[in-house]
């Protein structure tokens, strides 16, 4: 693989999108907004960096970065392909030598049934064939014009990955994750710089109610790269790895997760006045039936019967594709408010855990692998499962409980 490697087949549709978004640096977004202030972790020479969001008047999630160092960020709002929002950002030092930058990740979409490949519209880049984060990282190489090195990808970033889908969507579709990472080069007005550039691939596939057979697959790419001097790259990620992580806000969360419920209730609200309108007109239909058939007697009401039925043919495939529609919205909103509810638990930190004894649900620190729990409601809160508590001044009566994933 090199810069100038051919770009692969599924990515073609996308390239103007993220051609755009790197020209155009990596800040466009739904909403871009960044305020840096000073540290308070007490480590020396660092700070804190915040993004907010306009929208929810919050901040949004926050990093550690060097101090002196040069922070600009937004929100990439969730969208109708995914309704999750996420964080971009770019860290540079003040000579713009080396830096980290979080690119706005892009969300693919692909079914096996044509009439339901996704729309760019809908917020899903449509694509074609298989999709896996090395083909996603040559196309990028070959996008951004830099030389490729060496592939350092690790099986534990690829289960990394697989973890990190299956947290998101174990629980309502079929889930894959992949990751792939490779060290380039490149220049700055002649001084020779190095880079490892990684892509995190986090895919669901839905297998529809209808048409028989047909499923969708969506995709979200997060790309992300390292650059610095070369022979500095190791120690610039070294230097760099807290402002690899973010750090969520709980308010941000509890807020999102509101307007998540009221878009939720809308929509509950919409299904149930199109179907009541539905009934109405029926009934209305029928009520005007009956009164021609008695108004112009047995004769007409011959012609009528065959009018009758099909029209209840006609009822009865509106009222099909109609259900089909409404078990497709609910599902959609039921997954949201499941991801909101996972969201708000894993910014809090908690784990949903069932005694399997009484079938009590409750939550407590998810830092603990394990939890035992006995008739008194004590809890003794373990990462090993060797700590079995029964037994310690004669107790009999605790269980361990069953965790449920956020």
């Amino acid at each position: 693989m090199t810069a100038n490697a051919a770009i692969s087949t599924p990515f073609a549709s996308t390239r103007f999108v993220l051609a755009v978004l790197l020209l155009m640096g990596i800040f466009t977004g739904s909403a871009c907004t960044q305020k840096n202030e000073p540290g308070s972790s007490g480590q020396s020479g660092t700070k804190t960096a915040t993004i907010f969001d306009p929208e929810f008047n919050v901040e949004y999630v926050s990093t550690t970065i060097p101090a002196g160092w040069i922070f600009q960020g937004g929100v990439f709002r969730g969208d109708p392909c995914e309704g999750v929002s996420s964080p971009f950002y770019r860290v540079s030092s003040p000579d713009g030598l080396a830096g980290l930058k979080v690119f706005p990740r892009v969300d693919l979409g692909w079914s096996n049934n044509r009439a339901y490949i996704p729309r760019a519209e809908q917020g899903c880049q449509p694509y074609e064939g298989d999709l896996t984060a090395a083909g996603y990282l040559q196309y990028l190489i070959a996008l951004l014009h830099v030389n490729f090195v060496k592939d350092v990808t690790e099986p534990a970033q690829v289960e990394g990955a697989r973890k990190t889908a299956q947290s998101f969507y174990g629980r309502m579709a079929s889930y894959s994750g992949d990751a792939a990472l490779a060290r380039t080069t490149f220049n700055i007005n002649g001084i020779p710089e190095d880079e490892e550039m990684a892509v995190t691939l986090i895919c669901h596939t839905e297998n529809l109610l209808w048409p028989k057979g047909t499923n969708k697959k969506v995709c979200t790419a997060e790309p992300k790269l390292v650059w610095a001097p070369k022979g500095k790259l190791q120690a610039t990620m070294e230097l760099l790895g807290p402002a690899m992580k973010v750090k969520n806000n709980p308010e941000w969360v509890q807020k999102w997760s509101r307007h998540v419920a009221q878009q939720n209730a809308a929509i509950r609200a919409q299904n149930n006045s199109y179907w009541a309108a539905q009934r109405e007109q029926q009934a209305q239909f029928y009520a005007n039936l009956q009164q021609q058939t008695i108004a112009n007697g047995e004769a007409f009401r011959a012609r009528l019967d065959n009018q009758y039925q099909v029209h209840e043919q006609q009822v009865a495939a509106m009222q099909r594709g109609g259900d089909m529609n409404m078990a497709r919205a609910m599902a959609n909103v039921d997954a949201q408010s499941r991801m909101a509810a996972d969201a708000c638990d894993y910014a809090l930190g908690v784990q949903r855990r069932v005694n399997p004894d009484t079938g009590q649900a409750y939550k407590t620190d998810s830092n603990y692998t394990y939890d035992w729990v006995d008739s008194q409601n004590h809890h003794v809160l373990t990462n090993y499962v060797n700590d079995n508590p029964n037994g310690i001044d004669g107790r009999r009566d605790y269980v361990l409980t069953q965790n449920e994933p956020n």
